[in-house]
C-alpha cells in the first residue's frame, strides 16, 4: 500500500457518489425547521467540500448555484483529475479543486481561498487522524464565516460497539497480506468468516460477522477497504463530536435527517420523560442514540447560532415550495420505537398529495387547500419535516437560466446504460430542486430510452437484462434474483411498465424530458 495517506488507503479509489444532504439549500433547510437563522442562499455564496472524493457532489451543486463560488479538496490525485476533468467537460467555471492535506490549507502552500457561507464533510471525521481532525478545526476557525454552517457526518457510537473489534481483526489480517487493499479486505473477510464458524468470534459478535459477510457476497470490496482498513478509524459519541468542534465556535445546530425533529419517531413516552431531565443538549443527544440505534450521523453545526421566534419560523416554512420526488401513497405511515405505525392526519395528507400532483405548491397554500379537513393540527414544519424526511418531496426554487444551462452541460455527460455502474447508477442535476437526484441502473435504462421517444418496455427490459448478464450476474427485480433468461425478462418487462407510469411524470415534472 502506498504510504502517503497518513493511515488512510490510497492504492483504490473512493466510489464516486452524491449525497444530497450536503447540498447549501438542504442544509438551510435543516437549520431552518430547528428555528435557526441561515445564509441566504439566493444571493452569491461561497462553498467549501473537505474530502470531495471523485467530486460528484460538489460538482452536481456547483452547476445548480452558478451564483455561488465552490471549493472541493482532497488529497488523493486521482480524484482531484477526475473531477477537474468532469469540470472541464460541462463548462463548470464556479470550482475549484486542490490536491491538498487539510494540514496543507493553512500552511505557506495554501491555495487562495475565500471565506465560506458554508462548509462540508462526509465521511471524513471518524476515518481521518486526530492531527487532520485539528486542522480542519483550524481551518473551520480561519475560514468559516459568522453565521456559516457545517456538515459533518461520522460513525457513531454506539451503534458500532459491537463492529469495533472485528475491525480491528480485519485490519490486521489485511496488513500482514501483499495485496490491495480491495483484494486484501475479501479475503480478511473470509478468515473472519472461518473465525467465526470455528467459534474463535464469541456470539455476541455473530450478527457484525453476519453483516460484513453479506456487504463482501455482494461485491462490496471497494466500500469495505474504506471502512474498515483505514488506521484511524474511530466510531464516536456525539457529544465528543461537539467537544472537538468547540474551539471554532461551532454549535450543534441539529440533525440534516429531518425525521430526528420528530421525537415521537425516534423515543417511547418513556424515553422522552427521561430524557427531558437530563442537562446539556449535547449529552441528551448522546443519550438518544442509545435508544435510536444510530450508526451514522449527519450533523449541522452554524457558527453564530441565531435563534428565531416560532412564529416567524413558521412563515418562513410556510412561504417554501414544495415538488414531489416520488409517487404520493395513498397512505404515510412511519414506524414508531414501540413496533407501532404513526399515521399523519391521513385525511389532510392526501388532499396535499392530491394538489402536488399537479406541480408544485406553497405550503401554506398547501394547508389550506380545498380537500382540506377543517380543525386539521398539520402545520407547516410539520408538513415539510415530514414530506422532505421521508424523500416524498423537496423544495421548490425558481431558477435562472443559467442554472438551466448549467445543468444541462452536466446532465449532458451522461454515458449510455451500458457503460454506466451496475452498482452506483447515476445522479442527474435538477434546477428545480437544486440537487440532484440519482437513479438506479433500472431507471437509468429506462429513462434513457424515454430520452429519446416512445419507450418499447420489452426491448428496454431485455437490454437490462443483457447487462446483469455481460455484468457475470443475475438480474435482481423487485429484490428477487431471477437466474431464467425468459423469467428475467418477463419481471422486468411488468417492473419497467410500473416503473413508467410512476416516473414518467416526475421526469416531465422536474424537466428532465
Amino acid at each position: 500500500m502506498q504510504s502517503w495517506g497518513d493511515g488512510y488507503i490510497t492504492d483504490i479509489e473512493y466510489a464516486d457518489g452524491f449525497y444530497p444532504a450536503q447540498g447549501p439549500r438542504q442544509m438551510g433547510l435543516a437549520a431552518l425547521m430547528r428555528g435557526l437563522e441561515t445564509p441566504d442562499f439566493d444571493r452569491p455564496f461561497a462553498y467549501c467540500e473537505l474530502g470531495c472524493g471523485r467530486g460528484r457532489t460538489s460538482l452536481v451543486f456547483a452547476a445548480l448555484h452558478p451564483h455561488g463560488e465552490f471549493h472541493a479538496v482532497d488529497f488523493h490525485p486521482a480524484h482531484i483529475a477526475q473531477a477537474e476533468q468532469e469540470a472541464r467537460a460541462a463548462d463548470l467555471n464556479n470550482i475549484r479543486f486542490h490536491e491538498k492535506s487539510f494540514e496543507e490549507l493553512l500552511g505557506p502552500d495554501a491555495p487562495p481561498l475565500p471565506m465560506f457561507d458554508v462548509v462540508t464533510l462526509h465521511g471524513v471525521w471518524s476515518w481521518v487522524s486526530p492531527e487532520s481532525q485539528a486542522a480542519i478545526v483550524a481551518f473551520l476557525k480561519a475560514r468559516l464565516k459568522p453565521g456559516g454552517l457545517v456538515f459533518v457526518s461520522y460513525n457513531s457510537l454506539p451503534a458500532w460497539l459491537q463492529v469495533s473489534p472485528l475491525q480491528r481483526i480485519i485490519k490486521e489480517l489485511a496488513d500482514a497480506a501483499p495485496e490491495r487493499s480491495d483484494v486484501a479486505v475479501g479475503h480478511a473477510v473470509q478468515t473472519l468468516e472461518r473465525l467465526s464458524q470455528a467459534g474463535v468470534i464469541p456470539e455476541p459478535f455473530r450478527d457484525a460477522v453476519t453483516k460484513i459477510q453479506g456487504q463482501a457476497e455482494r461485491g462490496q470490496f471497494d466500500y469495505l477497504a474504506h471502512e474498515y482498513l483505514n488506521a484511524h478509524w474511530r466510531p464516536l459519541y456525539h457529544i465528543d463530536v461537539v467537544r472537538a468542534l468547540e474551539p471554532a465556535k461551532l454549535a450543534y445546530a441539529g440533525s440534516s435527517d429531518l425525521l430526528r425533529n420528530f421525537p415521537i419517531l425516534g423515543l417511547t413516552d418513556a424515553q422522552s420523560a427521561a430524557l427531558s431531565g437530563i442537562s446539556g443538549d449535547a449529552l441528551r443527544e448522546t443519550l438518544t442514540d442509545f435508544c435510536v440505534g444510530s450508526a451514522f450521523r449527519r450533523d449541522l453545526f452554524v457558527r453564530g447560532a441565531r435563534r428565531l421566534m416560532a412564529g416567524v419560523r413558521a412563515e418562513r416554512v410556510a412561504a417554501l415550495e414544495l415538488m414531489l420526488l416520488a409517487p404520493f401513497p395513498e397512505v404515510i405511515q412511519l414506524q414508531a420505537p414501540d413496533g407501532s405505525l404513526w399515521k399523519p392526519h391521513s385525511e389532510a395528507y392526501a388532499a396535499v398529495g392530491e394538489q402536488l400532483r399537479a406541480g408544485p405548491r406553497k405550503i401554506g397554500d398547501l394547508l389550506s387547500a380545498p380537500g382540506m379537513p377543517e380543525g386539521h393540527q398539520v402545520g407547516p414544519v410539520e408538513l415539510a419535516g415530514v414530506l422532505v424526511g421521508i424523500g416524498l418531496a423537496a423544495v421548490h426554487h425558481r431558477v435562472d437560466t443559467a442554472a438551466v444551462a448549467a445543468a444541462e452541460r452536466f446532465n449532458g455527460l451522461l454515458r449510455p446504460p451500458e457503460q454506466t455502474s451496475m452498482t452506483t447508477g447515476v445522479t442527474l442535476a435538477i434546477p428545480a430542486i437544486s440537487s440532484g437526484v440519482m437513479m438506479s441502473a433500472a431507471e437509468y435504462t429506462l429513462f434513457w430510452a424515454a430520452r429519446r421517444g416512445p419507450v418499447d418496455v420489452e426491448a428496454a427490459a431485455h437490454a437490462f437484462v443483457a447487462r446483469c448478464r455481460r455484468a457475470g450476474g443475475h438480474p435482481i427485480i423487485d429484490g428477487q434474483a431471477y437466474e431464467d433468461e425468459a423469467e428475467a425478462i418477463s419481471a422486468a418487462t411488468r417492473n419497467y411498465e410500473d416503473k413508467l407510469e410512476r416516473l414518467l411524470p416526475l421526469w416531465r415534472l422536474w424537466g428532465l424530458l
